[in-house]
């Protein structure tokens, strides 16, 4: 009877000891899967300039490698607005991988707080310019050299309309912005560029049916216009001209000639 007590104590002792091992595992197990937060878009925070997790007791959690773009707004508090090109496969905290993360541009308040989040696939080869004021913004997207420009409202992220052309693409005002548009009626010019069509800088303004050109740097036969920058504190344009002398001429690139101008950014309602 003695021996058989004592086989049957070591049994309870060695279920004892595995109980105890299965609730240490399940514990250590449920640490790391609660490591792994579920991703909530409200509880996100920019502070400088990095981006951040917060929970509800305000501890925050960078996460590594979130590049945030600040943008300097000129209204009349010269705010802040900050945004990033999400891409979910390249976002991980300090704690784990973050889940739920969508393709998009995550924008921000001037205080850092999360705004919306504008969906697309091509988030990460986007890039959005706002207006002066922050009301209107252009979505510049693509992976090659013609480029989709998407005009947003910022408030409700509503798309006006979509046009296609060459970046950059930059605000003249509040409501007109310019970029490089193309024009292939007349045939190619022959340079054997990857876009071959000819190049004038064009100007477009909300609710207009199609851009229109900048009188000044519209192409020609013989020149091609293409849009460098917009320095508005100067009131200009800063212009990349490619020029010939015959038509014919296009396809030798000896005889092609590059120049930089400045003209004058047009008065609204003039070209």
């Amino acid at each position: 009877m003695k021996k058989s007590g004592e086989n049957l104590a070591r049994k309870l002792w060695k279920w004892g000891l595995l109980f105890l091992s299965l609730c240490v595992c399940f514990s250590a197990d449920s640490t790391r899967v609660g490591a792994a937060q579920e991703f909530d878009s409200k509880k996100l925070i920019v502070d400088g300039g990095l981006l951040f997790t917060a929970d509800a007791k305000g501890k925050k959690t960078r996460f590594e490698g979130a590049e945030v773009v600040e943008v300097a707004l000129e209204d009349e508090r010269n705010s802040k607005r900050y945004w990033l090109a999400a891409d979910p496969e390249a976002y991980v905290s300090e704690e784990g991988l973050y889940k739920g993360w969508k393709s998009g541009i995550y924008f921000f308040g001037d205080d850092g707080k999360f705004i919306s989040c504008l969906e697309t696939e091509d988030a990460p080869w986007s890039e959005v310019k706002f207006s002066p004021d922050g009301k209107l913004f252009v979505l510049d997207s693509g992976t090659g050299v013609i480029r989709d420009f998407s005009l947003y409202a910022f408030d409700g992220l509503q798309l006006i309309s979509t046009l296609t052309g060459i970046s950059p693409v930059d605000w003249l005002d509040n409501e007109r912005f310019a970029f490089t548009g193309l024009d292939d009626s007349h045939g190619p010019r022959g340079t054997d560029s990857e876009n071959d069509d000819w190049k004038s800088v064009v100007m477009y303004e909300r609710d207009m049916a199609d851009p229109v050109t900048v009188k000044a740097v519209t192409a020609t036969a013989t020149e091609d216009y293409v849009l460098g920058s917009v320095d508005r504190a100067a009131g200009e344009l800063e212009i990349w001209k490619t020029s010939v002398k015959n038509a014919k001429d296009w396809a030798d690139p000896d005889k092609r000639e590059q120049t930089t101008i400045r003209v004058p950014i047009p008065a609204v309602g003039q070209r």
